[in-house]
């Protein structure tokens, strides 16, 4: 755990350094840190290191001494890395854009209609805060908001005119991504109430893309006002939720 924060500290003094930021030297390693780190931002079931179910389960209960220690480094991690992913969505807008774009693809593949179906509800058979599936979209909101934030101006306006040829070709690449991406997460229409309360975390995150390109803007705050509605709340309380 030491080690990890050390590391964000060390690509974070990396990246604020001029120089550094503007040369193409912290390229290569770019993507690779943000994938780890992305990684290491889904929470871990301790009951799954406590049970040896987990990989690295003897390396954790060497690291924290119970949940509430693992739940405080986890904390403590994700606030470090907020700054650390805007730095890198800020020096490296394409990179950024295809690895968050590549990861949430990947997660409404594996995860998108609740599998697998573990931790379950047994009153409602609906998943729990710490289903795989809820833990897996959990991890990946926050690294999408501050990825969103970070990116400069020139890299997702909708005028290019003015950039560069190599600036231009970085606008076009991210802001077609950041519309598949947008478009993946408006369309995406889960059942089970913890999946819809991650999308809407993701849906929030879509403001910073928004500023620039609202076309997916109207449907993303009619979902939201759906979970608002009244046959909302009636449905859950059908299913037993609170």
């Amino acid at each position: 755990g030491r080690i990890c924060g050390e590391q964000i500290n060390l690509w974070v003094t990396l990246l604020r350094d001029p120089q550094t930021s503007k040369s193409d030297m912290l390229t290569p390693f770019l993507e690779r840190v943000l994938v780890g780190f992305m990684t290491s931002m889904v929470r871990i079931r301790w009951e799954d290191v406590e049970e040896d179910r987990h990989q690295f389960s003897t390396l954790m209960e060497a690291s924290w001494t119970d949940a509430e220690e693992y739940d405080s480094w986890l904390c403590d991690l994700r606030s470090k890395c907020s700054q650390l992913l805007k730095f890198i969505g800020n020096a490296e807008p394409k990179i950024s854009v295809t690895t968050i774009h590549a990861r949430v693809q990947s997660l409404l593949s594996m995860h998108g209609t609740g599998e697998p179906r573990n931790h379950l509800n047994r009153a409602n058979n609906q998943l729990t805060q710490m289903s795989e599936a809820v833990l897996q979209f959990e991890g990946v909101t926050q690294p999408l908001d501050n990825i969103l934030q970070g990116l400069p101006d020139w890299a997702v306006r909708a005028n290019a005119a003015g950039l560069d040829q190599k600036r231009a070709a970085i606008n076009n690449e991210v802001r077609t991504k950041l519309s598949e991406m947008a478009q993946m997460i408006v369309t995406w229409n889960p059942t089970d109430t913890w999946l819809k309360f991650r999308r809407s975390n993701m849906i929030e995150a879509l403001k910073h893309y928004w500023d620039h390109e609202p076309s997916t803007l109207l449907q993303g705050v009619d979902s939201l006002l759906g979970y608002l509605s009244v046959e909302e709340w009636k449905a859950g309380e059908t299913n037993g939720e609170q």
